[in-house]
């Protein structure tokens, strides 16, 4: 199941190429190559940062894995890449805070999720963040936060 959604969904990729994001499939096609292009008009604009899809043979009833290669600071990016966003969180939210419409079922795809990495790279999740410091920085020096980020652009 999980090889064949796959390659349905790579060929919907193909046949409609977003202008966000580059994919490449390895050759089993459980491990993509991603390559996110920083949108126009924000901090992220002229970046293009290499990532990670990892998938499991149980795709798409559990959900992948997303990695940024490429070193981004950002509030809900860990330091070893993984990224914290609710679509990729499973089952129900022991917390309460996430809604289950915002979390993992398998009628998302890989394009939702890539909108949705882009969506929370413009607008970070404040409130559940993977990296504090970086969080921090961000709610109380935006300014000093924008500055690393083009610095990190400008080194690419």
């Amino acid at each position: 199941m999980a090889l064949r959604r796959l390659r349905l969904e790579y060929t919907e990729y193909l046949n409609n190429i977003s202008p966000y994001y580059s994919l490449e499939p390895s050759d089993d096609f459980y491990t993509w190559k991603v390559l996110l292009f920083g949108p126009l008009e924000t901090i992220y604009e002229g970046g293009i940062f290499d990532c990670s899809l990892i998938f499991t043979h149980e795709y798409p009833y559990k959900p992948p894995e997303f990695i940024f290669n490429t070193k981004l600071l950002h509030p809900n990016i860990y330091s070893n890449g993984k990224m914290c966003i609710s679509i990729l969180h499973e089952g129900e939210d022991i917390s309460s805070y996430e809604h289950i419409s915002e979390r993992w079922n398998p009628s998302q795809s890989v394009n939702s999720i890539l909108l949705s990495v882009l969506s929370i790279l413009i607008e970070p999740n404040l409130n559940s963040p993977a990296n504090i410091d970086i969080n921090n920085l961000y709610k109380n020096n935006y300014n000093e936060y924008k500055n690393l980020i083009y610095h990190l652009i400008a080194k690419q």
